[in-house]
């Protein structure tokens, strides 16, 4: 490499590390003044080839060492096509650190790699028009493989926009760009470079040797696409699924809205009634039965306007929950539904193994019961039964740490395969105008909340019809951390 030639490269790079910090002013100015010199030098080198002269430019730098000049041009001087070379390179640097188009300074970068690429290839196949240009002076491979090492690094440098960015993306384009380049550059170029070793060491005829590079270029062609095909297929499945995932995104902020919305007008009308409520429990002649059902009805009251608080956010649970017993709280649920599960004639068979109390929140304790209770009613017909039963336990199929189950088991119809894949998205019911399709999504919301697990069993067999919610709460009723969530609900089912 002359040396001239190598004192450009090196201003070159040194230009190229100042564009990261091209926002300050002293790194600006001294990478454009540093491509601006090279810029001069290879445009008078250009001059002199041109009008056959000598400036005396290419004699300023290493003149101590010029003695030592073996080609027939003036000494200092470097091939044309190497001159055009760096000029490109400058050229581009100065665009992108001072007009900021990007994509035009790679297009000239690119034209400069392509340059040095077809020197190399000349190097490397022994045809001297690809770096002589017909003069006595040349392209030195080295110099050739350092100018494509400083155009990819300029494209590198600048390729947060333009083209380059497309390529270095993570997408299909992307994916596919670079396969295609890797084969454009380096694969098949290496391949032609095998042959020709082979042809000139006689170990094979040129008709072979050009047999062997096609036949080598399809299957490596072939399995890039073939692979990429397969990337492309797996990241179309991925775009698809953060697209329904966006739409459940939006579902959630328009349900958050209706929410606030509704529980803004409700909670007005609650005060009203549990003023009422309070007058009415002063009464005297309330029988102790009418008491029984007073009570009851403001608990119940209670938790509806705890609801409402939690959803427009001016309520939050207290940091501690309270110990209760879970067959009260399960009871005063069942209770609620008497009057429905009478007209029915609907039977529930309810047992309890936990003496102990829990540490819960208790009105979100029963919210979930509320809305499984609530399903199982409504898929059980006349004279169904529904069987709830509460122990203490440990997570054997989680954890292992101990704590409560919940089981709500119904005979009724079932839940067919279908709709068992889409049972907990929002606004998903089967109960058609009947159901809002937000019980079952929120009761997962409440247990994953609380580190729980949901698990559902369900059949549509004739002899065995039903269907079967089992939730796992642990010991300490506390908000999950994020990592649990995936373990929050399970699903187990049969046809």
């Amino acid at each position: 490499m002359p040396p001239n030639a190598a004192l450009m490269v090196i201003l070159l790079s040194i230009s190229i590390v100042l564009y990261r910090w091209r926002e300050k002013p002293w790194a600006r100015t001294g990478g454009i003044v540093l491509s601006s010199l090279v810029t001069l030098f290879c445009s008078v080198i250009l001059y002199e080839f041109m009008t056959n002269t000598n400036t005396g430019i290419a004699q300023i730098f290493f003149h101590h060492r010029l003695s030592d000049w073996n080609f027939g041009t003036i000494p200092g001087r470097f091939a044309p096509n190497t001159a055009i070379a760096i000029l490109l390179l400058a050229s581009a640097m100065l665009v992108a650190y001072c007009k900021g188009r990007v994509e035009l300074a790679q297009n000239i970068t690119g034209m400069a790699v392509l340059i040095g690429m077809l020197a190399i290839i000349g190097h490397a196949y022994g045809v001297r028009l690809l770096y002589n240009l017909q003069i006595r002076n040349y392209m030195a491979l080295t110099t050739a493989i350092a100018l494509v090492c400083l155009g990819l690094a300029i494209l590198v440098a600048i390729a947060p926009e333009g083209w380059v960015a497309i390529v270095l993306r993570d997408d299909a384009a992307g994916m596919l760009s670079r396969r295609v380049l890797f084969i454009t550059y380096l694969a098949i170029p290496l391949l032609g470079y095998i042959a020709v070793t082979y042809e000139r060491n006689s170990w094979m005829s040129s008709t072979f040797g050009i047999a062997m590079i096609v036949v080598a270029g399809l299957l490596i062609l072939t399995s890039t696409v073939v692979r990429s095909a397969r990337e492309i297929r797996q990241l179309e499945r991925d775009r698809t699924l953060a697209e329904d995932r966006l739409r459940e995104a939006e579902k959630l902020a328009a349900t958050g809205r209706l929410a606030a919305t509704l529980a803004h007008e409700v909670n007005n009308p609650l005060e009203a009634v549990m003023n009422i409520l309070f007058l009415l429990g002063n009464d005297e002649n309330l029988t102790d039965n009418s008491r029984e059902f007073l009570k009851l009805a403001e608990e119940e009251l209670l938790r509806v306007t705890h609801i409402t608080r939690q959803t427009l956010a001016f309520y939050r649970e207290p940091a501690s929950p309270v110990p209760v017993k879970l067959s009260d709280q399960i009871q005063q649920v069942i209770r609620v539904f008497q009057p429905k599960l009478n007209s029915k004639r609907i039977s529930v068979d309810f047992s309890s193994r936990v003496d102990t109390e829990f540490v819960i929140h208790a009105g979100e304790f029963k919210q979930i019961v509320t809305n499984l209770l609530s399903n199982a009613i409504d898929a059980v017909g006349r004279d169904g039964t529904i069987a709830i039963r509460a122990r203490e336990c440990r997570d054997i199929w989680g954890s292992g740490e101990s704590g409560f189950r919940i089981t709500i088991a119904d005979n009724g119809v079932g839940i067919s395969i279908t709709d068992r894949k889409q049972l907990f998205q929002p606004f998903f019911t089967t109960k058609g105008q009947r159901g809002t399709g937000l019980g079952l999504w929120v009761t997962q919301g409440l247990v994953t909340k609380h580190g729980g697990r949901l698990q559902m069993h369900s059949c549509t067999r004739t002899h065995r019809r039903g269907t079967t919610f089992s939730i796992f709460f642990p010991a300490a009723w506390t908000v999950a951390p994020l990592e649990r969530n995936d373990q929050a609900a399970a699903y187990r089912s049969v046809s």
